[in-house]
């Protein structure tokens, strides 16, 4: 398979928008963690999960050079993983928002913090 430099430059802008995943899971996460520390009864579900998995986040960018190598048109390869990054960021960013701030835990905080 021949790689020329557009597609190594793809790839790479691929990368650093995967990369956006694990870095903020490993900045914010653990802070919320901290944050919700003094109540865990009150964690649904999605939070739970979150927090215990959070690690996994570092596997999105290697997914993406996955996707990127094994694409089946290499021409259209450098369009889709550059798309799949974007929407993949863009959804799991969302996510992990979601399932960070359930109204419950963050109005308790508030509560624990201003007596």
């Amino acid at each position: 398979m021949a790689v020329d430099r557009k597609d190594v430059a793809f790839l790479l802008g691929s990368l650093l928008i995967a990369s956006i995943v694990p870095a903020a899971a490993f900045f914010f996460v653990p802070s919320f963690i901290n944050m919700f520390s003094g109540f865990p009864e009150l964690w649904p579900t999605q939070t739970r999960i979150l927090f215990s998995h959070y690690r996994l986040s570092l596997l999105f960018p290697a997914l993406m050079t996955l996707a990127w190598y094994f694409w089946p048109k290499p021409t259209r390869r450098n369009a889709a993983t550059l798309l799949l990054s974007g929407l993949g960021t863009f959804s799991l960013c969302a996510l992990g928002w979601w399932a960070m701030t359930p109204q419950e835990l963050v109005l308790e905080a508030i509560g624990r913090s201003h007596p």
